[in-house]
């Protein structure tokens, strides 16, 4: 059963899982300078592996293709240059491989919100299921998505000044978050999906040209 609305305070803790809380063994800290990123090791008969479509040529994990099936197709905003959105979306995985909750919390237009809705609904079966003996019968997926212009030139904005600090901000947070993976015990039943964005459809658009920003 999904909920179209998610009270403050449940959001307040799907904002603390996000940020503190360390992945079910399926995030892995590489280097001293938090680079890169990436998922640990999973078989295709370890419970929640993800199926989905098949792996695109780029990807490495079955959680990379989840990324990408639940942002493919999402639109991007006409205005989408000088704005700056995030959403947050959690959905819950059961003993049946079954979608059994989907929240989202954030400020995203309607259209976004409901493209990637139904994204993450079109994932319903395609998880491995866990055995009965396993402790863990339910898993969650944390997934944030920004709808801002970071990758174009968006220094061009009148409100450049701004977009800057609320850039800089997600990113303190974010080397933060990945800090206190090193000394908080791990979850087994939470997967913090990385934070996807427009890139891939601003490419399919030729809106990305030259210099990255």
């Amino acid at each position: 059963m999904e909920l179209t609305a998610i009270n403050w305070k449940s959001m307040f803790w799907i904002l603390f899982l996000f940020f503190i809380n360390p992945t079910y063994g399926q995030i892995d800290i590489h280097t001293s300078k938090m680079e890169p990123w990436s998922f640990s090791a999973i078989n295709p008969k370890e419970p929640f592996y993800y199926y989905g479509n098949k792996k695109r040529v780029w990807e490495t994990h079955c959680y990379e293709t989840l990324e990408n099936d639940i942002v493919n197709e999402v639109p991007v905003p006409a205005d989408i240059l000088c704005r700056n959105n995030i959403g947050f979306f959690a959905f819950l995985i059961n003993k049946n491989g079954r979608l059994e909750r989907l929240e989202y919390q954030g400020d995203l237009d309607p259209i976004i919100v409901e493209k990637i809705k139904s994204n993450i609904r079109k994932t319903d079966r395609q998880f491995v299921k866990p055995i009965k003996s396993l402790h863990t019968q339910k898993h969650w997926f944390l997934l944030p998505f920004l709808s801002n212009a970071y990758h174009l030139n968006y220094r061009k904005c009148p409100n450049v000044d701004q977009l800057e600090t609320e850039f800089d901000f997600v990113y303190k947070h974010f080397k933060s978050y990945l800090k206190l993976q090193y000394i908080l015990p791990e979850s087994t039943s939470i997967t913090h999906l990385h934070p996807m964005d427009h890139f891939g459809e601003m490419i399919k658009k030729g809106m990305i040209q030259g210099e990255i920003y």
